[in-house]
């Protein structure tokens, strides 16, 4: 993470309001790289809950960000660990957003394997939102 990145970041956490700055900052840290850090991907899911990410031009892009981050930045490559399900899972939540329900079946749909617990929620937000429409 850049220092700039990292400065709107720590503001962006305690006024609850994820800035411009910050949204810039993480697209040219990323595009400079070509993918973001995990910890970026974090940032994105804070993005998501403040409701910066759905509807917005960001939603396609942090969506395979952070699948690249799960699926391509993390050893095995094209495998999702345990370990990485855990970290997918908790930032999803319980009650996964359209960010989060898009970024679990793009994980499942790229990766060679997954957790089952992983596909599972992946199933169960399908359901969950098909008998809401």
């Amino acid at each position: 993470m850049t220092e700039a990145f990292e400065n709107s970041l720590s503001s962006m956490m305690t006024s609850g309001f994820v800035t411009e700055t910050a949204m810039r900052a993480l697209r040219e840290s990323a595009q400079r790289r070509g993918s973001v850090t995990r910890g970026e991907a974090e940032f994105l899911f804070v993005m998501d809950r403040t409701g910066q990410i759905a509807g917005s031009d960001w939603f396609p892009v942090a969506v395979r960000a952070v699948r690249d981050v799960v699926v391509w930045e993390s050893r095995p490559t094209g495998h999702v660990t345990e370990a990485d399900a855990d970290w997918l899972i908790g930032q999803v939540g319980d009650q996964p957003t359209a960010f989060g329900r898009a970024v679990v079946f793009a994980v499942c749909q790229e990766a060679e394997s997954v957790p089952s617990r992983l596909s599972e929620l992946a199933m169960r937000a399908a359901v969950g939102r098909c008998l809401l429409i």
